[in-house]
């Protein structure tokens, strides 16, 4: 399920560049798994950056072809994409405007494929009546909509007062160690990431003008040898440069997290419990500030699609449930529930149309692909590749 926070997304770094001049970058890759449903992490970023990398080589087919199409197609297609996922951006605090670029270019891209498939599979891309209802007799059974509730959900993310200041002191403690000639090898023991010691911390040899402008400015400021600190929503960042040639640095980080302490855990629980009043009354003007609102109550929500998992039967009605985790406090207030029920042909019509023309999409895409793609150069710059 999608994250509450969005991860800083601190060094837009290359992770591959496909023919000549297109790249992919950290953001692209992470916000389009944003955008899935997922949390990004190496496992899943392998996985989509060849989806991503895929789609890419059929654009620069499409290209090589000289298919091209018009301002205005591509802004109808993104005022599409946009309405079906700007409550979802909202919701989650997404970056508006990296999600705005990235989808007017997805939109771009999509139409261009969609001209190259047409192209190439003229009477292949038809889709039929009878062969939605061949498909709806053969799969009736699993056609169903998954059990559903309305809640007022929210998160509670922990109080970190005490324990950002216990995050600086230890910060301030290994700022001290490096002035004081240690190794940044023999730092990274104080690191909070479990990646850290198999990787020895190396983020890699990145390119700062594929860097954020903050990031990209700061980072072009330091020798070699050199440090800086980055603030997190939940502790610090030092960066070491190991080196530096022309525009490239060689980076390692060490990560220090903020962990809450039991005052910050009870200040936590005094606001989940103020929280809990507010959801019984409805009043949710009066949420603090740093409570994400995740549903208002008004829209049916899969129980597949919440970001924990909780059975069906052990919803309880206008009965706040609270659900732990590792950064904070699920808080979800239900005010109706709907059972899973199989659709009918009609009713699943919309959603089969959907689904078999995406499926028609892929199989016809793969089909090119196989043709193209060793004529296509990719170069996978990512460390974890």
């Amino acid at each position: 399920m999608l994250a509450l926070v969005l991860t800083t997304l601190l060094l837009d770094r290359p992770l591959a560049i496909i023919g000549d001049t297109t790249v992919i970058t950290q953001t692209e890759l992470d916000l389009t798994i944003y955008l899935s449903g997922l949390v990004p992490n190496d496992s899943l970023r392998k996985l989509y950056l060849q989806s991503l990398i895929d789609h890419k080589i059929l654009v620069e087919q499409a290209l090589r072809e000289s298919l091209s199409v018009s301002p205005e197609a591509v802004e109808q297609q993104l005022q599409t994409n946009w309405q079906t996922l700007s409550p979802l951006v909202d919701k989650l605090g997404l970056p508006t405007s990296d999600i705005k670029r990235l989808l007017r270019a997805k939109s771009r891209d999509d139409l261009l494929i969609y001209q190259l498939l047409q192209k190439h599979f003229p009477d292949e891309l038809k889709l039929t009546d009878l062969e939605l209802w061949s498909y709806y007799k053969e799969h009736r059974d699993s056609i169903i909509t998954p059990p559903a509730v309305k809640c007022y959900l929210t998160f509670i993310p922990y109080r970190l007062d005490e324990g950002m200041s216990i995050a600086e002191q230890r910060l301030k403690h290994i700022i001290t160690l490096f002035k004081n000639g240690v190794p940044f090898d023999s730092l990274l023991r104080f690191s909070d990431d479990t990646t850290a010691l198999r990787t020895r911390g190396y983020v890699g040899n990145i390119l700062i003008s594929y860097l954020s402008a903050t990031y990209g400015n700061r980072l072009l400021q330091l020798d070699r040898g050199d440090y800086s600190i980055l603030p997190m929503p939940q502790g610090y960042l030092f960066l070491y440069v190991a080196d530096r040639v022309a525009g490239f640095v060689s980076l390692y980080q060490l990560t220090i997290k903020a962990y809450p302490t039991p005052a910050d855990t009870q200040a936590t629980l005094d606001l989940l419990t103020h929280v809990k009043s507010l959801l019984r009354e409805g009043d949710l003007h009066s949420l603090p500030s740093s409570v994400m609102l995740l549903s208002d109550g008004n829209t049916w929500l899969s129980l597949t699609d919440l970001p924990f998992t909780i059975e069906y039967d052990s919803i309880t009605l206008h009965n706040p449930t609270t659900i732990s985790t590792e950064n904070g406090f699920f808080l979800m207030y239900a005010l109706a529930k709907r059972p899973a029920r199989r659709l009918g042909f009609d009713e699943a019509k919309p959603q089969l149309r959907s689904l078999l023309w995406n499926n028609k999409i892929s199989y016809l895409s793969n089909q090119l692909l196989t043709d193209i793609r060793h004529t296509v150069p990719v170069v996978y710059l990512a460390k974890w590749q």
